[in-house]
């Protein structure tokens, strides 16, 4: 039953080969082939021996040689084809991984982002992906290829002495023994270079983001010293898989020479009885290493498999780890937006990172299309934790939140989040032109763009830029400023134009002069709700609904029950 479990847990990654069962049939074929030629060889071999060379013949020495020469090149043919096949193989098969892997990050619960560091991940998608790739090119190319020519190589024994082949045959159950033993070191080691690995591109990821503080607080003595530490255990970790690897290659070395003299020694024996001409001698040497050979590969691919093993393990944790609701739901759409009283509601949601400290506690909440709702706290009083809690990045410990009268743990993620366009001070910049970052699905015309960008105040700086809608923003916008950026994000929302807009701080980073465009936005589209969190009490002069989020409680300060307030001024704030 264990092995069964064991069997179907590595198959969810390598049933992708499944995709290129006609390029492994042709590249069976290929190696049949290949291994009936390279298994007629050493026969051949044997007859320009014994016909050719000790009969002084030389017409059937050239006659034998030139078969000898048909089939070597044939086989290189062959090879050549095999490779060609299996490279599709190969590639085609790493290219799905590295899929699978994508769409798991854009469907894997936000938690996961969390716990894992940028560095980490990437990390262990190009180690693992690397590592598992070669196993199924080691298992494809080695070990069919091995298996047929090994099979071949016990014909041509048999055919030679079958008695010295069973005794050659001996060996087999001793090198399968040292090489599990041998691999089973090798697993542990293993686990403990991608243990060290992980701890130090965790270490390595925070000092990038964290450069800035480094560079200003003059800490490079301190982060060299810590640098070593991880660096002496990976190199340390290293070294043993260097070490361990050399032992399991001198231990086969060992075993194989053993075997060689061995066979030397019976030759020369069945020689005197004549139980075997020179030329079978040849011949029986060049099938044991057809046989010898192709038997050591298999067992490299035991131990190397076990190598590989840990990196199989973590990317299908990686895979099987929680993934967010996509199912297809035709109940949310535009009809509901306007047919529904309260848009959003909030029932009762407690929320915590941890057991101990509570982050909301039993939140109430009802949103109408049109309102205006302000939200305001401390900084880490949970605000953007209610976000998140909206858009299904996190999910309720406790209590439900409805949208549209439906509670969003049935809808899709897909569904839900095109109801919210998201204005948040760490939003993030794709590398490419400023129009792509304003049209992040690709799918607006160019004027709709110009026409956000005009709404939005970024037009005053986008006609000053070289290029100005082709303009390369950078990584993540380093090339525009914190006050353009906050323009460009705010186009986003005016191109998405959905029903329900969540502001978290809108206008950080923008200057006065900008702040009419803010304004503007809210006061041209009065049947879009906006949500915002703010500790600008400015902000305030357009909500009609005020909430203070305070030791984990909502507790609403100003209601109004109106669609659209022009101006109120909000005394019961102050």
């Amino acid at each position: 039953m264990e092995k069964i479990q064991y069997e179907n847990k590595y198959s969810k990654i390598f049933k992708n080969l499944f995709h290129y069962k006609v390029q492994i049939i042709i590249f069976m074929f290929y190696l049949i082939i290949s291994s009936i030629l390279v298994g007629l060889q050493p026969l051949v071999i044997k007859y320009i021996t014994d016909q050719g060379l000790i009969r002084k013949n030389l017409h059937n020495t050239i006659h034998f040689v030139t078969l000898f020469f048909i089939l070597n090149m044939l086989g290189q043919f062959i090879q050549c084809l095999q490779m060609k096949t299996m490279s599709g193989i190969y590639n085609g098969f790493k290219s799905k991984l590295h899929e699978s892997a994508f769409l798991k990050l854009y469907n894997v619960k936000f938690d996961y982002f969390q716990e894992n560091s940028q560095a980490r991940i990437l990390n262990m998608i190009k180690t693992d992906i690397d590592y598992i790739a070669g196993v199924v090119d080691n298992f494809v190319a080695i070990s069919l290829s091995a298996l047929f020519q090994g099979v071949a190589g016990l014909i041509g024994l048999c055919i030679i002495n079958y008695k010295l082949t069973l005794f050659m045959v001996a060996v087999i159950p001793i090198k399968w023994l040292v090489t599990t033993i041998l691999s089973k070191k090798k697993n542990k080691i293993i686990e403990e270079l991608i243990y060290n690995e992980q701890h130090y591109f965790d270490w390595l990821g925070e000092q990038i983001g964290g450069i800035k503080e480094i560079k200003l607080w003059g800490l490079l003595k301190t982060k060299i010293k810590e640098f070593t530490y991880y660096q002496t255990k990976i190199i340390g970790t290293h070294n043993k898989n260097i070490i361990h690897d050399q032992l399991s290659l001198s231990a086969e070395s060992i075993i194989n020479n053993i075997v060689y003299c061995l066979l030397y020694i019976v030759c020369v024996m069945l020689l005197i009885k004549n139980q075997i001409t020179i030329g079978g001698v040849f011949a029986f040497i060049s099938y044991y290493s057809m046989v010898i050979s192709p038997l050591d590969l298999l067992l490299e691919l035991k131990y190397t498999w076990e190598s590989t093993r840990p990196s199989c393990d973590r990317i299908l944790e990686f895979l099987e780890y929680g993934e967010e609701l996509h199912e297809k739901d035709k109940d949310i759409n535009e009809k509901n937006v306007y047919r529904a009283d309260s848009i959003i509601r909030i029932e009762n949601v407690s929320f915590s990172y941890s057991q101990d400290i509570p982050i909301l506690t039993n939140i109430n909440m009802s949103i109408n299309k049109g309102d205006r709702v302000a939200i305001i706290g401390e900084n880490g009083a949970g605000k953007s934790t209610l976000f998140y809690l909206l858009l299904k990045l996190y999910h309720p410990n406790e209590g439900n939140i409805k949208l549209y009268n439906r509670d969003i743990s049935e809808l899709n993620v897909a569904d839900l989040r095109n109801n919210f366009a998201v204005v948040s001070q760490k939003s993030h910049f794709f590398s490419g032109s400023i129009s792509n970052n304003i049209d992040l699905r690709g799918d607006a015309n160019p004027q709709d763009i110009i026409n956000a960008a005009e709404k939005s105040g970024a037009i005053s700086f986008i006609n000053n830029l070289a290029g100005m809608f082709d303009y390369d923003v950078g990584k993540n916008g380093e090339k525009l400023s914190g006050g353009e950026q906050q323009k460009i994000i705010l186009s986003r929302t005016i191109i998405k134009n959905a029903p329900i807009v969540l502001w978290d701080e809108p206008t950080t980073s923008t200057d006065k002069s900008s702040m009419k465009y803010f304004n503007n936005i809210v006061k041209e589209n009065p049947m879009k709700t906006f949500i915002f969190i703010t500790h600008n009490y400015n902000e305030l002069k357009w909500a009609n609904k005020v909430y203070e989020l305070k030791n984990s409680h909502l507790e609403p300060i100003y209601l109004k029950h109106s669609t659209y307030v022009k101006e109120t001024s909000h005394e019961k704030v102050q």
